[in-house]
């Protein structure tokens, strides 16, 4: 529960951070952030560099996510 915790504490510090540089660096993060996830082999590339860690697979797609959904 405690790492659950931290990760989400770290989420927030993270799209935190990157909502308060300029408009220019947000929307470049944004745009490969989301190009990301539209990027059909993506899910291949997670997978492959987590060693099929379910729980870490999720983090890093909660992650992108958040800074798509809130930048």
């Amino acid at each position: 529960m405690i790492a659950h915790f931290e990760s989400a504490k770290s989420m927030l510090r993270m799209v935190a951070e990157i909502q308060s540089t300029d408009h220019d660096v947000k929307k470049y993060i944004f745009e490969q952030m989301a190009n990301l996830l539209i990027n059909r082999d993506f899910d291949y590339v997670v997978q492959g560099s987590t060693k099929s860690d379910k729980e870490r697979e999720n983090l890093i797609f909660q992650r992108i996510e958040a800074v798509v959904d809130n930048v």
